[in-house]
């Protein structure tokens, strides 16, 4: 949220440049670390230079192209962002094997540098000079304004729900829960479990563009959110439920899983459509807080579950639970996807009253 508060007073090009120069800094003071208090900070650094990034590219995708394409321009910021998720975690594994983690995070302080060059350089906040407006200065009543405003739209919370259910069944799966369970129930090697997980973010990414280009109009994305759901619904269940799956099976249906997952991004172009002028970047902003929080705060009430299912502890670790214990624990994220799906009509249905009204 504040960071979308920034963006809609002082634009992506100043943003983009001073947070790309404080996650350079950020990197450069982790690869010189001495203790960990000083390697939590710098990570801190790091991430708060990076968190203008997607709500930038929303920002400058809603100026500088109509918005028959935002949806779809959304998808491709979604996607670059998968990849470079994907490719910067190979990358710096190699790095780290082969000049060590100081060595690596250096180098990566040196690309976040010229990132930020490259940004004051080529980045500008609209198309043509004349649509600059003026700005005024940033107040705390201002945002207090902006954020009322936001806060009274029925909608935008019913999306920031929407995606909160939706990122929480995929980042709770895909990121962390769905490794173990793959080997423990398919009896894949960590290889291929972690290679399924991976297939996830591709699905996401490709997904992404293909759904802002399909879902253009607000009915097309009415629809499209509520058939994201549903598919997701269905693609876990099975994944979950019917066992002997082969471990090529298992990667078609990770992979179908982030595409039907990239219906989130929909919801993100609804919010900043129904948002003001001046307080887009803030709606985004808001949503994107509450889904992240939301997600962050669920990860551990899988192991919880796992933990009341047992109640016998050893070395093993995680390789203790059954594949039925992750199956009942991860039986939450089905009901989650459901309550999207039905968030999903709701959604259309209050759409459809306030178009009516």
């Amino acid at each position: 949220t504040p960071a979308g508060i920034l963006l809609d007073n002082f634009g992506a090009r100043k943003l983009l440049t001073i947070g790309a120069l404080v996650c350079a800094f950020g990197c450069w003071w982790f690869a010189n670390s001495s203790s960990l208090s000083v390697a939590i900070t710098a990570r801190i650094l790091m991430g708060g230079g990076l968190a203008f990034v997607f709500l930038s590219s929303v920002q400058l995708a809603s100026r500088w192209f109509s918005k028959r394409y935002f949806s779809m321009m959304i998808g491709f910021s979604e996607a670059s962002g998968m990849f470079g998720a994907i490719v910067g975690n190979m990358l710096l594994a190699i790095f780290i094997n082969n000049i060590g983690w100081r060595e690596a995070f250096m180098l990566a302080s040196t690309f976040a540098l010229l990132l930020s060059v490259l940004s004051f350089l080529f980045v500008r906040d609209y198309p043509n000079k004349d649509e600059v407006p003026a700005r005024s200065r940033l107040t705390v009543a201002k945002v207090l304004v902006s954020l009322k405003i936001l806060t009274r739209m029925p909608l935008i919370w019913l999306h920031s729900i929407y995606i909160s259910l939706m990122y929480i069944s995929v980042t709770v799966f895909s990121g962390l829960w769905a490794n173990p369970f793959l080997r423990r129930a398919f009896f894949m090697n960590l290889e291929q479990a972690t290679l399924a997980c991976c297939l996830v973010l591709a699905g996401i990414g490709m997904g992404s563009p293909i759904a802002g280009a399909i879902c253009d109009t607000n009915k097309a994305r009415n629809i499209c959110i509520q058939i994201s759901a549903l598919v997701m619904l269905v693609l876990m269940c099975i994944i979950l439920y019917v066992p002997d799956l082969s471990v090529p099976v298992i990667n078609l249906l990770m992979f179908a899983l982030g595409l039907s997952g990239s219906g989130i991004i929909l919801s993100f172009a609804i919010v900043s459509d129904l948002a003001p002028e001046g307080a887009k970047s803030t709606s985004v902003g808001l949503t994107n807080s509450i889904s992240m929080i939301t997600a962050v705060l669920f990860q551990p009430v899988i192991g919880w579950i796992l933990n009341l299912l047992s109640n016998e502890y050893n070395s093993k670790g995680l390789e203790y639970y059954s594949a039925e214990h992750y199956r009942m624990a991860l039986s939450v994220l089905p009901a989650l996807l459901f309550c999207a799906f039905v968030m999903g009509v709701i959604i259309a249905r209050t759409n459809q009253k306030k178009l009516s009204s």
